[in-house]
């Protein structure tokens, strides 16, 4: 289901996408249970259709669940952890909660130069989007 739903939300077939997500979601929830980490890519999978339609507040919510499962199932200092994080505070910058967002962008970009150190994609995007949030916040 997950990877029709990506192909629907690449067409912007986004309700559709959303529906195949969310049929995942069902699938991982009685075969893995709600801590596994396949679960909580799955809710991070209806947050992404949720921010293309717009719905940020839903889709902030969506990530909050996957990074709770990612922070239990794989620690405080995995990958999948850091961009939990980075979804969230992209989604925060665009609310204009800026001090959030720079408290969940602080915590990606630490994560990030922990594993990957400073000059790797992740690092690089995760300092720029903190930057950002800075120029906002000035």
């Amino acid at each position: 289901y997950n990877n029709m739903a990506n192909i629907l939300d690449d067409q912007g077939k986004l309700e559709k996408a959303l529906t195949m997500h969310q049929k995942a979601l069902d699938i991982r929830l009685k075969a893995l249970g709600s801590d596994h980490a396949d679960t909580a890519a799955s809710y991070n999978n209806i947050a992404s259709v949720l921010q293309n339609q717009g719905k940020l507040q839903e889709a902030l919510t969506m990530h909050q669940k996957a990074l709770d499962i990612r922070l239990k199932a794989l620690g405080s200092d995995h990958i999948h952890t850091a961009a939990s994080y980075c979804h969230m505070t992209l989604i925060l910058k665009k609310q204009g909660k800026l001090e959030e967002a720079s408290v969940m962008g602080q915590k990606a970009l630490d994560i990030f130069l922990q594993i990957h150190g400073p000059d790797h994609p992740h690092t690089v995007y995760s300092l720029e989007l903190m930057e950002s949030i800075g120029a906002e916040r000035s």
